[in-house]
C-alpha cells in the first residue's frame, strides 16, 4: 500500500496545482491510496484525463469543495473508496461520478447537499 500525503498550504491555487500535479501520476506508479483531506481544496479538476487505473482509495474529505462537476473522476477507473466528507457540497451533478464502475464506498456526509439530480446514481 502507498499513501500520498501533502502539506498545509494557506492558497488555494498552490493547493490545487498539487492535487492536480499528484493526480496526472503516470499509471506504473503503484499510488493505489491518496489521502488529501484536510489540504483547503476548493475546486476539483474539470476532468482527470489521465487514467489513474491503480487508485483505490480518494480521501478529500474535510476541504472546501462546494461542486462535483460532470466527469470530476473519470479516470479513477478501479477507485472503490471515495470520501467527500465534510465538505461544502451542495448539488451533485448526474454524470458526477461516471465512470466508477469499481465503487463500493462512496461518504458524502456533512455536506450541504440540497440537490440531487435524477439519475446521478442509476446503475
Amino acid at each position: 500500500m502507498t499513501k500520498v500525503n501533502i502539506e498545509k498550504h494557506t492558497s488555494s491555487f498552490g493547493t490545487q496545482a498539487i492535487l492536480l500535479a499528484l493526480l496526472a501520476v503516470e499509471v506504473n506508479c503503484c499510488l493505489t491510496r491518496q489521502d488529501h483531506s484536510s489540504k483547503n481544496i476548493s475546486l476539483l479538476p474539470v476532468r482527470i484525463s489521465t487514467p489513474l487505473h491503480q487508485i483505490l482509495s480518494l480521501n478529500l474529505s474535510h476541504n472546501k469543495i462546494s461542486s462535483i462537476t460532470n466527469e470530476s473522476f473519470t479516470g479513477l477507473t478501479h477507485l472503490q473508496l471515495l470520501d467527500l466528507s465534510y465538505n461544502n457540497i451542495s448539488q451533485i451533478s448526474t454524470k458526477s461520478f461516471v465512470g466508477l464502475l469499481e465503487l463500493v464506498h462512496l461518504c458524502l456526509a456533512h455536506n450541504r447537499i440540497s440537490i440531487i439530480e435524477n439519475g446521478t446514481f442509476f446503475l
